[in-house]
């Protein structure tokens, strides 16, 4: 205890005059404080002095760091010319692997006394980018060698490293006294401190530079992939995992501190609030994408609803974000604490969301995708109880580092591996579904060229029908008559009487032959349909069918002007039409029908709806009725449209034919 106090009343006393009342009461503060911290540490070790075995040492473990809390307002803290010549036994050794001092708004003081046996150059180093305000003195004999100031807050020029690093001379035989002030920050007060040689660090580097060009290099043909796979497979709502994906390299690419010394060195604002806003956009875009892959709207009604509320508390906090900086340390500390809990949140409805639908066996549930998220969401959860000091801290680069390899990137190891994993995973699930579609593609294409080729039969034989029709027609109708009206022109040359007579008989038997040729010739290309347009034709049909058959009454509706679509498709539409007025005509015994061709978006929709005895549609498509798949060749086939008949015994029949508007046009 007599060492103590005659080091610290040196301290008190030394070569800084006390000419000022304030002074003076500051270090009457400090005497105060000095015999508290005398009777909490009276029991612990001093500090070691710290020499480097090796090309680098994780520091605090083993005690060779001090720590000591200046519990004075910021205006009114000490400043190294005070704290110098404190003795080493006011710091309190720091006996943990990782330096997790949480939100506050105190200042804090670590000291770390160094020597070696040659003349060395030394590395030490902050892990965490996002510390707003770090001072880092150099002291020997009394002397302030060296001072740096970085941090957050201050823009990133003539640095050559993202985290926070000092470089360090020492002399062989010297004791070299490292102070380090941490100021108050608006964020967690988190790091490893890391002792290195500057050879071996600036390896190390290399080493560390090569993995984040892997990483990410991984990370661009992933989402390369990915965008391919949403385009072939259209499933859209792939492109919020696309998102996810981009803002969490994103969120990654900044807590590293790449953004800031690659992207916007030169200003700090966007330094200070890149990450929370990558944090909270890629929440959403998660959030967006499991909505989606679960149908949570229609599945998960209550899932649903939290998952809209996490989405929208998100966004909120973006737009809180962007005044961020503004914000004294408690109204920030206060936020991170929020954002933590809203974290913790999600990741709960996550598992929940997961266990509803495992117990549902819901088929759209895969196994493996709640693999890849365990890794993130327990990284999430246990982070964010860190931050409430409810769990003990763990520190993965530092157990690397005592096993020989340094990694000293300030985002966790396990989110960015667990990342890489989920990404997998998740492509494994797309590229699973992208061959089930193309099969099922594969499927329906041979099943097409089959009908295809059905349909090309059916219409081959129905011409061949036709021709025979025709062939019947004129051999039996027009053969007959002419070889009629020939016998009985031969019969009045021979008797030379009543001549007139049967000349007459002749020339109504011609003109009864002309009209039924001109109905032949008609059926085969009607005069209507080049002379006055397809709109007139279809008229000139429905008033054939309800000439000859008086008890059918067939309204036609137009409200598209047929006449502007092309030659080839008006000779398609009216053999279509020309079958279903046929069928309405020889089978519906319909008393009433309605025929419309109406304008709908990019389609043009005819249908034709009758009244009639209807029939068994499975049955009269089991039978391959020729007249049916001259429609259905003509309408999917020619036309690229779709082709629908509804139909049962005694509800009549519609048939709607819906044909996009550019194969008319075209």
């Amino acid at each position: 205890m007599h060492t103590y106090m005659t080091g610290f009343f040196a301290f008190l006393w030394s070569n800084q005059p006390c000419i000022h009342s304030m002074r003076l009461i500051r270090k009457i503060k400090l005497l105060f404080l000095f015999l508290w911290v005398v009777q909490t540490v009276s029991a612990l070790d001093s500090l070691l002095v710290v020499q480097l075995q090796g090309d680098f040492l994780v520091l605090g473990k083993g005690g060779e760091v001090g720590i000591f809390k200046d519990y004075l307002n910021d205006s009114d803290t000490f400043s190294i010319g005070e704290i110098m010549y404190a003795p080493s036994s006011l710091f309190k050794p720091w006996r943990k692997q990782r330096f997790r001092l949480g939100f506050s708004k105190l200042t804090y003081w670590l000291r770390l006394d160094l020597t070696d046996t040659t003349d060395r150059r030394l590395i030490l180093e902050l892990v965490n980018p996002y510390l707003s305000k770090v001072n880092f003195f150099q002291v020997l004999n009394d002397e302030v060698l060296d001072t740096v100031t970085i941090g957050s807050d201050i823009p990133f020029d003539g640095r050559k490293h993202w985290n926070l690093r000092d470089t360090i001379r020492i002399t062989a035989g010297d004791t070299l006294h490292f102070f380090i002030q941490i100021p108050y920050n608006r964020s967690l007060t988190d790091f490893n401190l890391i002792l290195s040689d500057a050879q071996a660090r600036a390896n190390a580097d290399r080493t560390e530079r090569l993995i984040l060009i892997v990483f990410f290099c991984l990370i661009f043909v992933y989402l390369l992939m990915l965008g391919l796979a949403i385009n072939v497979t259209r499933l859209r709502y792939f492109w919020f995992y696309f998102a996810y994906v981009m803002l969490v390299s994103g969120y990654i690419f900044a807590d590293i501190g790449l953004g800031y010394q690659v992207l916007w060195p030169a200003w700090p604002y966007i330094q200070q609030v890149s990450l929370p806003f990558f944090g909270n956009a890629y929440l959403i875009a998660g959030v967006l994408f499991v909505m989606a892959h679960f149908h949570t709207r229609r599945n998960y009604q209550i899932q649903h609803a939290a998952l809209r509320m996490v989405a929208f508390v998100a966004g909120v906090m973006i737009a809180v974000v962007l005044f961020l900086p503004l914000f004294p340390p408690f109204a920030a500390h206060l936020f991170y604490y929020f954002h933590s809990v809203l974290y913790i949140i999600t990741v709960l409805i996550f598992f929940w969301l997961v266990g509803t639908a495992l117990s549902r066996n819901d088929r759209l549930f895969p196994g493996w995708l709640l693999v890849g998220f365990l890794i993130h969401g327990s990284n999430i959860i246990y982070s964010s109880l860190e931050n409430f000091k409810l769990v003990p801290s763990i520190s993965l680069r530092a157990s690397l580092a005592e096993n020989g390899l340094l990694i000293t990137y300030h985002t966790p190891l396990v989110l960015m591996g667990g990342l890489l994993v989920e990404m997998g995973i998740v492509l494994a699930i797309s590229l699973k579904r992208f061959r089930r579609m193309l099969s099922e593609s594969q499927k329906m294409s041979r099943e097409l060229v089959e009908q295809r080729k059905q349909n090309l039969n059916a219409l081959s034989l129905g011409m061949e029908t036709e021709q025979r029709r025709i062939a019947q027609e004129l051999h039996d109708g027009l053969g007959g008559g002419i070889a009629t009206a020939k016998f009985k022109l031969e019969k009045a040359l021979e008797e030379g009487s009543n001549t007139a007579s049967i000349i007459s008989e002749v020339v109504k038997d011609l003109s009864a032959l002309h009209q039924e040729l001109r109905e032949i010739a008609h059926n085969l290309m009607p005069k209507h349909l080049h002379k006055q347009g397809l709109l007139s034709a279809i008229e000139q049909l429905v008033f054939r069918i309800e000439t000859a058959e008086p008890g059918l009454k067939v309204q036609l509706y137009c409200n598209v002007e047929l006449d502007q679509i092309n030659e080839l498709a008006k000779v398609y539409l009216y053999r279509i039409t020309q079958e279903l007025l046929s069928n309405l005509f020889k089978h519906s015994g319909a008393s009433k029908a309605y025929l419309q061709f109406v304008r709908q978006e990019k389609d043009l929709v005819l249908t034709l709806e009758d009244n009639g005895k209807g029939f068994d549609l499975a049955q009269a498509e089991s039978k391959g009725g020729i007249g049916l798949s001259n429609i259905r060749y003509r309408v999917e086939d020619a036309l690229g449209g779709r082709f629908c008949m509804e139909s049962a015994p005694g509800r009549g029949c519609l048939a709607t034919i819906e044909i996009p508007w550019r194969s008319l046009m075209a």
